[in-house]
């Protein structure tokens, strides 16, 4: 069973966002480049990156209401809720060369106030740890563990 997080409101984090500490803020343009998809005037942005390619962009920072169903041992638990996910749009671009299915990226770095585990364990008060366990046939999920 595959589990699937849904999105179901897309905020646009701005400079009077109390988050806006933990990303650049500005109007839509860097230098004479345009930042990312849905620039909006007094948005802010996340850098979002591919290193396979050597990409390296801005992402506007949104906020949603994250629902991912949580798993018990073998068995589905609760839905899990986050009602203020913070994430970074950028263009389809930044999935170049990851696969054909590939529709986004996720970040898990340590020291990042917005990583998943960040908000997970921020959320739902448990330790900033993860483990992912990768599936050896394509015909089969991974699974990832968020937590103690």
């Amino acid at each position: 069973m595959a589990t699937k997080a849904q999105l179901t409101s897309h905020l646009v984090v701005s400079q009077d966002n109390a988050l806006a500490s933990t990303t650049q803020c500005g109007d839509c343009f860097l230098g004479f480049v345009q930042r990312g998809p849905g620039c909006n005037k007094d948005a802010c942005y996340n850098h979002v990156e591919n290193p396979l390619v050597e990409i390296l962009t801005s992402g506007e920072t949104a906020e949603d209401v994250l629902s991912i169903q949580s798993i018990n041992g073998s068995f589905p638990g609760p839905v899990a809720t986050i009602p203020k996910f913070i994430f970074s749009c950028a263009g389809s671009y930044v999935t170049q060369d990851l696969g054909k299915d590939v529709k986004g990226t996720i970040g898990f770095g340590h020291q990042s106030a917005v990583s998943i585990p960040a908000q997970l364990a921020s959320t739902f008060k448990f330790s900033r740890k993860f483990a992912i366990c990768l599936s050896s046939s394509i015909e089969q999920n991974g699974i990832i563990f968020i937590g103690n």
